[in-house]
């Protein structure tokens, strides 16, 4: 990019305590003054958390994202929406942002893990102490800004016009290294087997394509040299990976271009393809879009565009069907075989045998039990603790309409779409 002589324009601070000029909260008679974003209940009046802080006011938050805090500006872009103009993201499709951006509603909302999140603000100051720690401890200078104000691209064109009006950031920390200013983004992830692999990665210092676009976004909002992303996924030093991403002005500029682009979609109402997208990624929002479909109705014709898709969708469905029968077959053989290996257990003190196949390979015969889940002695448990016992009994929705169906009719709620649908297709002959 040819014009780095710029600085980010403050839209707004999202901390819901009112701050002054020099970015301290302001205290008047004793008490902290609660500012424009702070949640308020039906008298104005601040509400506090279980800590007796005042909280963000999630919608205000969302309309700030959406539109700048005086809602001036028609379309915005954050960090997150980069990878998902390139059909990197995977949680969300080019499709979903452009109609979230145009507020086309959905059937089923999707659903966010509130734990999850939760989580993730609790973990974000520790994770940026983990960071500071760990920087220190390399000998590293480090100073570390909370700074939660709302920043637009301040680049200019050659008419001095916003650039990139619609590039806003909203970042997790300021950091000072050795003296040089810096982005600070803090990312968490599970330490579990399934994970392992995306651990590996974090810890051969790669980060996802995803967080990577994240940040050199923000760079190009920021104009800031560098990036530093930490990631944890438990609470040793051990646990932690910090990856410097050193700002790149071709990639940010492709960023850049792509994101106008996909304005100028907005603009003219023309939604993104699909054809690129995951198909997994794809059904889940269509699932979402269109929701729950009325049953028992006259099937619709579909257009003949549709012939080759059609033919293609039997032929896989032929080929899952045959192979489901041929992998039926295959398991009935192995029973067959298995019935003439068992007897050869009888004599032995243990449920693994094995044969030697050649030099290199044994095959091991294994047996294990199915077991059934460990009881309770419910009658012993109600009889030494009798309010522990009413307390864990669990309501039995099967038993009430085995008993009391009228009264199971009266109180049954109507079921509501899951946000998933099953997929179908099959021949039907014609009537001659």
């Amino acid at each position: 990019m040819k014009n780095n002589n710029y600085s980010p324009i403050v839209l707004g601070d999202t901390d819901p305590y009112l701050k002054d000029n020099t970015g301290r909260r302001i205290c008047r008679n004793g008490a902290y003054v609660p500012s424009d974003i702070c949640l308020t209940d039906s008298y104005g009046r601040a509400i506090l958390d279980a800590f007796g802080r005042f909280q963000m006011d999630e919608k205000k938050w969302l309309n700030w994202r959406e539109h700048g805090p005086d809602g001036t500006i028609r379309w915005t872009l954050g960090g997150s929406d980069a990878s998902t103009i390139f059909n990197l993201s995977p949680w969300t499709c080019p499709l979903e942002l452009y109609n979230k951006k145009k507020h086309v509603p959905v059937a089923v909302p999707k659903n966010f893990s509130e734990s999850a999140k939760e989580a993730g603000h609790v973990y974000e100051p520790f994770v940026t102490e983990m960071f500071a720690n760990i920087m220190k401890s390399q000998g590293h200078n480090v100073q570390i800004y909370n700074d939660t104000r709302m920043f637009q691209c301040g680049r200019r064109n050659e008419f001095g016009e916003l650039q990139y009006p619609f590039a806003l950031a909203d970042l997790d920390r300021i950091c000072v290294v050795d003296g040089n200013m810096a982005i600070l983004e803090i990312k968490t992830t599970t330490n579990s087997f399934r994970n392992k692999e995306t651990i590996e990665r974090w810890k051969n210092g790669i980060v996802p394509i995803y967080y990577e676009y994240q940040c050199r976004h923000y760079m190009a909002v920021m104009n800031l040299p560098r990036a530093y992303i930490c990631c944890a996924w438990g609470f040793k030093r051990e646990d932690c990976s910090i990856i410097c991403i050193e700002r790149d002005y071709t990639i940010e500029e492709m960023i850049m271009e792509e994101e106008q682009n996909f304005i100028e979609k907005l603009e003219n109402s023309t939604p993104p393809s699909m054809d690129d997208v995951i198909p997994k990624l794809a059904l889940q929002y269509y699932e979402q879009l269109y929701g729950e479909f009325p049953e028992n109705l006259p099937a619709f014709e579909i257009s003949s565009r549709y012939d080759a898709d059609i033919h293609s969708c039997l032929n896989v469905q032929r080929k899952i069907d045959a192979l489901t029968e041929k992998i039926k077959l295959l398991e009935e053989e192995k029973e067959k075989t298995f019935k003439k290996i068992l007897p050869l257990f009888a004599s032995a003190d243990n449920g693994k045998g094995k044969y030697e196949l050649d030099e290199k390979q044994t095959a091991y015969v294994e047996i294990k039990s199915k077991r059934k889940r460990p009881d309770i002695d419910e009658t012993r448990l109600q009889t030494d603790y009798p309010d522990i016992y009413a307390d864990c009994m669990k309501f039995d929705k099967g038993l009430l309409k085995k008993k009391y169906i009228q009264i199971y009719n009266a109180y049954e709620l109507p079921s509501s779409p899951s946000g998933e649908f099953k997929y179908k297709i099959s021949l039907h002959k014609k009537k001659e």
